[in-house]
């Protein structure tokens, strides 16, 4: 039987480096979304510093489906772009670990997801400080209560940590 395996995957990561949670997609291309400003002054303010956002396939998923329908358009060929955006892959193991800390602390699993991305990039990269989530989403800091030293959510509207 033919095997087929994914290619391999590596990106630079910087020190300005952030993940974008779903809703921060979702808000730079809907503006009727309360964070629209903010989200396009967060990212565009990424792309001056030439730090490409990180994003998982899974919130690229959650966004297609959370985004409006006239706006889904600009989103793909926006992340098709070379530069705009760095797209990370997961595969079936990824998505046991975050199956587990999705049920642990009663969270989604794009989150899980998220939360698992930041450890292991700030971890396999030996970033000097947690890799931020950045997220307009406050639903989560039961789990920030757990993880504080290796977990940081990242409030785009100040372009600072939420703590």
């Amino acid at each position: 039987m033919p095997e087929y395996i994914a290619e391999k995957h590596s990106c630079w990561v910087f020190h300005h480096s952030r993940l974008i949670d779903t809703n921060v997609l979702v808000a730079y291309f809907d503006p009727s979304d309360k964070h629209h400003e903010s989200a396009k002054n967060f990212i565009d303010y990424l792309a001056l510093e030439l730090q490409v956002p990180l994003v998982p396939v899974s919130v690229v998923v959650e966004a297609w489906g959370v985004c409006p329908e006239k706006e889904r358009h600009k989103m793909i060929e926006w992340l098709a772009q070379p530069g705009n955006i760095e797209i990370l892959p997961e595969d079936s193991d990824v998505y046991a670990i975050a199956t587990t800390t999705a049920t642990k602390y009663d969270t989604d699993i794009v989150d899980a997801l998220l939360i698992h991305h930041a450890k292991a990039v700030t971890s396999q990269c030996s970033l000097p400080s947690p890799l931020p989530i950045a997220t307009f989403d406050n639903r989560n800091w039961h789990i920030w209560e757990h993880m504080r030293d290796s977990l940081v959510y990242w409030n785009p509207a100040s372009n600072g940590p939420y703590f």
